[in-house]
C-alpha cells in the first residue's frame, strides 16, 4: 500500500484550508485508540455533508481526510464504550472553536489544524493540532501555540524510547527534527538540481538518490515523475516542480486501486482513474484500504468462530450412541421370555443361589438362549429389569434423534451464516451478524458490546428492516434482501403481506428475496431480477443457471421453534438463473 507522502499531504492541506476556513468545531470524537472524528460546520460553501474530518494514526497507513458521516457507520471501529479522557479534552478546548488554518511543515508528513478559541477566563487562544503522519513515529500532538506548551498527546513519547524528543502533556512543544542532507526542491534552481545530480554516486540508482536528498518526494512520485520525463533531467525537473508547486495538478488512482499520483499518469498502471481533487484521492484510496482491511479482518474472525463452532457440532454428532431397534426389541423379548418361562414352570419358582445365567430356548428355532440374570430377584423383577433396559435404550434413541434433529439444524443454520458473513459489505452488517451469533449463544459477547447493549437497552427501538437490503427494480418494485439470519426472518414475518412474493436458491445456504407486489401481478422482469439478487446473495453467486424457488409469501411458513430463517413452502416454482453482474449493479447503485 502507497503511503501518503509529504507532497500529497500538503496537497490535501492547500485544499482543507479552502475547504474548512472559518468553520468551527460542532463535535469531536474518539472511537478507537488511532482514530480521531472532527466535525465541522459553517465556514466556506463545501459540498454536501462533507463535513467530518477523519484521522487515522495506525503506524501502517496514517492519514487524515475530509469526508461525510457515512464513513462513521461504514469503517470507523467503535472500541471505547465511552469517551476517553483525550477525547473529553480535546472535547473541552475544541469545541465551538475556529479553524484559522490548516498547513504543513516544509518536506515533513506533519500537518498543523491551527484553532482560535477562548479559554475559562475568556482569553483568545491559538491551539495547534499537529498530526505527524510518519509511520512507525506517527502521533497526534495538542498544544497551545503562544505558550508552546503541549496539552496533551495521543500517544506519549518517554526519554527511555527517545532521546532526541520527549512528548508529554506539560511539556514544551518542539516541532520533530528535520531529516539532515535533504534539500526544499524549491530552493534549487535548475543549475542547482543539475549539480546534485552530478554529485550521484555511480552505483546508487537515480530514484534513490532523489529520495534521499530532496525533502517531501516519495518513491512512488518520483518514478511517475521520471517516466514522464523520458530520461530528460530538464523534464525531470519541470514535473518536480510542478509537483513541488501543487499547482494544476491531476490526482488519479491506478485501476487496481494499489497506486495514486498527482501528474496524471502512474508508472507501470495500464489504466488510471481520475479524481476530483486530492482529497477525494486521499477518501477513495486510503478510506478504500482501510474499509476492505477491516471488513476482510472482521471476516476472517467471524468465519474463524464458525468454524470452531461447526467441529464443535461435528464432534458432538460423532459423540452420538445409536441405540438400533434391534437392541431395544432384544431387551424387550429377553423380559418376555422370562415371564413365559415362569408361567410355564420351565425354570424353579426361584433363581438357584448364586445362579447368574438361565439357559432357555429361543420361541423360533429351539436353539440356546443364554440370559443373564440377578439372583437376588425373582423372575419377574428380572424381566422388568430388561423391560426397564428396553425404556431406557427408546428414551435414549429419542434423545438421540432429536439431538441429531438439533444439530442438522444447527448445521444448515451455520452453513446459512457462513454464507451471510462470507457477503457482508458494511461494519454494520458484521455488528449485526455477530450479535445474531451471541444470541444463539455461538460465540461470547465481548465487555463492549455488552456495555453498549446495556446503555441502549429502553432507549432505541427495533428497526425491523435491521439486516434488510431495500432495492428497486427496473419496474418500479420494492425488493428486500436478508442480509443477516434476523433479517431473513423478518422478511418471512413481519415484513411480508399475503400476495407478495417469496425467492430463495433451492436447496443451499442464501438469502430470502422478497417482491413487494402486493395484489398487481409481478412483471417478468422484475421476477428475474429478484431471482438473480437470490442467487447473488447465495452461495452459488458464482455459478451458471442456478435453481431459484419462488412462491407467494401466504405459501410460506416459518418452521416453530427453529433458527430464524428457516422455513416451509408449497406452491413452488422453478426458474433457472444465471447472474449478470451489469444487472446487479445496477440495481445496487440505485438502492432505496
Amino acid at each position: 500500500m502507497q503511503q501518503l507522502d509529504a507532497l500529497s499531504l500538503k496537497a490535501l492541506a492547500l485544499e482543507l484550508d479552502a475547504l474548512l476556513r472559518n468553520a468551527k468545531v460542532s463535535k469531536v470524537q474518539h472511537p478507537s485508540p488511532h482514530e480521531f472524528l472532527l466535525t465541522f460546520w459553517g465556514g466556506a460553501p463545501r459540498p454536501e455533508q462533507l463535513n467530518l474530518f477523519y484521522i487515522q494514526l495506525s503506524p501502517e497507513a496514517p492519514f487524515c481526510v475530509l469526508t461525510r458521516p457515512r464513513v462513521r457507520q461504514d469503517t470507523v471501529l467503535n472500541s471505547f464504550a465511552k469517551p476517553t479522557a483525550l477525547c473529553m479534552l480535546l472535547r473541552k478546548h475544541l469545541q465551538g472553536a475556529n479553524l484559522s488554518q490548516v498547513k504543513t511543515l516544509p518536506g515533513e508528513r506533519v500537518l498543523n489544524l491551527v484553532f482560535e478559541n477562548l479559554n475559562e477566563l475568556g482569553e483568545p487562544v491559538r491551539l495547534v493540532l499537529s498530526l505527524e503522519l510518519m509511520g512507525k513515529h506517527t502521533n497526534m500532538i495538542f498544544y497551545d501555540d503562544a505558550r508552546g506548551e503541549i496539552l496533551a498527546v495521543a500517544h506519549g513519547v518517554g526519554e527511555r524510547m527517545s532521546s532526541h524528543r520527549e512528548l508529554a502533556a506539560g511539556l514544551p512543544y518542539a516541532p520533530p527534527p528535520q531529516p539532515a542532507g535533504k534539500r526544499l526542491m524549491a530552493s534549487l534552481s535548475f543549475v542547482d538540481f543539475a549539480a546534485l545530480l552530478a554529485h550521484k554516486p555511480a552505483d546508487e540508482p537515480l530514484l534513490r538518490f532523489l529520495n534521499a536528498n530532496l525533502a517531501g518526494f516519495g518513491l512512488r512520485m518520483l518514478e511517475d515523475a521520471w517516466a514522464m520525463a523520458e530520461g530528460s533531467e530538464e523534464t525531470l525537473y519541470g514535473q518536480l516542480q510542478t509537483l513541488d508547486s501543487v499547482q494544476a495538478l491531476q490526482p488519479v488512482i491506478s485501476g487496481d486501486g494499489q497506486r495514486f499520483g498527482l501528474l496524471g499518469h502512474i508508472h507501470a498502471a495500464e489504466e488510471v482513474v481520475p479524481c476530483e481533487s486530492v482529497n477525494a484521492l486521499v477518501e477513495r484510496y486510503f478510506i478504500g484500504h482501510l474499509k476492505a482491511l477491516r471488513l476482510q479482518r472482521r471476516r476472517e474472525q467471524l468465519l474463524l468462530k464458525l468454524d470452531q463452532r461447526e467441529k464443535r457440532r461435528q464432534s458432538r454428532e460423532k459423540e452420538l450412541t445409536p441405540v438400533s431397534e434391534e437392541q431395544i426389541g432384544s431387551f424387550q423379548a429377553t423380559g418376555d421370555r422370562l415371564l413365559s418361562a415362569f408361567s410355564a414352570r420351565e425354570v424353579p419358582a426361584h433363581p438357584i443361589p448364586g445362579q447368574t445365567t438361565v439357559i432357555l430356548t429361543h420361541y423360533d428355532d429351539g436353539s440356546p438362549w443364554p440370559i443373564e440374570i440377578d439372583p437376588a430377584a425373582d423372575w419377574v423383577e428380572n424381566a422388568q429389569l430388561y423391560y426397564r433396559r428396553a425404556k431406557k435404550a427408546k428414551a435414549r434413541q429419542h434423545a438421540a434423534e432429536q439431538m441429531l434433529s438439533q444439530l442438522n439444524e444447527e448445521r444448515d443454520y451455520l452453513a446459512s451464516l457462513w454464507q451471510l458473513v462470507s457477503q457482508a459489505e458494511t461494519l454494520a452488517e458484521f455488528d449485526t451478524l455477530e450479535a445474531e451469533m451471541i444470541a444463539a449463544g455461538f460465540i461470547n459477547a465481548s465487555p463492549k458490546l455488552l456495555a453498549d447493549k446495556k446503555q441502549k437497552q429502553g432507549t432505541v427501538k427495533t428497526d425491523e428492516k435491521a439486516g434488510v437490503l431495500t432495492l428497486q427494480s427496473s419496474d418500479g418494485l420494492e425488493i428486500l434482501v436478508g442480509k443477516s439470519a434476523q433479517g431473513n426472518d423478518a422478511i418471512v414475518g413481519k415484513l411480508s403481506r399475503s400476495d407478495d412474493w417469496w425467492l430463495h436458491v433451492h436447496q443451499m445456504p442464501g438469502s430470502h428475496v422478497l417482491i413487494r407486489s402486493g395484489k398487481e401481478p409481478v412483471p417478468d422482469n422484475t421476477l428475474l431480477e429478484a431471482a438473480m439478487l437470490a442467487v447473488y446473495y447465495s452461495s452459488a453467486r458464482h455459478s451458471l443457471n442456478v435453481p431459484v424457488i419462488y412462491t407467494a409469501c401466504k405459501y410460506v411458513r416459518k418452521i416453530p421453534q427453529s433458527y430464524p430463517g428457516h422455513v416451509n413452502y408449497r406452491q413452488e416454482q422453478t426458474l433457472f438463473v444465471s447472474p449478470q453482474q451489469t444487472v446487479i449493479d445496477r440495481l445496487l447503485v440505485a438502492r432505496g
